[in-house]
C-alpha cells in the first residue's frame, strides 16, 4: 500500500477511534445494587423450593417490604398478610415443590427472571411442570414487587 493510502486509512479511522474511546464503558461485573438484587431473587427462589415447609412461609415474608406488591394472573395481593395468604394457599395445594430459575436479566434494582415450576397437586396426586416469567423491584434489599407471568392453561390441562 503507498503512503497516500496509508494516510487516508489513519485520518478516516481516528474519528471512529477517538468516537470508541469517549463512548461509556460497560462494567464487567454488575454494581453492587445489581448484585444485591441478585441475591435476593436467588434467596426467593431457594427458600420457596425448600423441602421442608416448615416457616418457609415466615422466611419468603422477610425477603418483602411491609407494603409489597405480588401479582399473579389470578389476583393482586399487597402487603405481607396478603401474601401470607396467598403463599399459604400454595403450601396447602401442592406438595414436592420446586421452583428453578432458568435466567436472569437484571438492570439495577429491578429484574427479569425466567423460571421453571414443578409441583405434585395434593387434590389429584398429578405432577405439574410448567415455565413463567417474573418481573422484580428490590428497594433496600427487600421485594417491593414481583410479577408472575404464566399459562395458567398450561397447568389446568395438566390436572385434569
Amino acid at each position: 500500500m503507498n503512503r497516500k493510502w496509508k494516510d487516508i486509512a489513519i485520518i478516516g479511522l481516528f474519528p471512529v477511534l477517538l468516537l470508541f474511546c469517549a463512548l461509556p464503558t460497560l462494567p464487567v461485573v454488575a454494581s453492587a445494587g445489581e448484585e444485591e438484587t441478585v441475591r435476593v431473587i436467588r434467596e426467593f427462589f431457594e427458600k420457596f423450593s425448600r423441602r421442608d415447609q416448615e416457616g418457609m412461609i415466615d422466611q419468603l415474608l422477610e425477603l418483602f417490604t411491609p407494603d409489597a406488591l405480588y401479582v399473579i394472573p389470578t389476583g393482586t395481593y399487597q402487603g405481607k398478610e396478603k401474601i401470607r395468604e396467598r403463599l399459604a394457599t400454595l403450601v396447602e395445594t401442592r406438595r414436592d415443590s420446586r421452583y428453578t430459575m432458568t435466567k436472569i436479566l437484571v438492570q439495577g434494582s429491578d429484574a427479569a427472571t425466567e423460571y421453571v415450576s414443578e409441583f405434585t397437586d395434593r387434590k389429584t396426586g398429578k405432577y405439574v411442570r410448567y415455565s413463567g416469567v417474573g418481573l422484580w423491584q428490590i428497594e433496600g434489599g427487600k421485594i417491593r414487587s414481583v410479577k408472575w407471568y404464566l399459562d395458567t392453561n398450561t397447568i389446568q390441562k395438566q390436572l385434569q
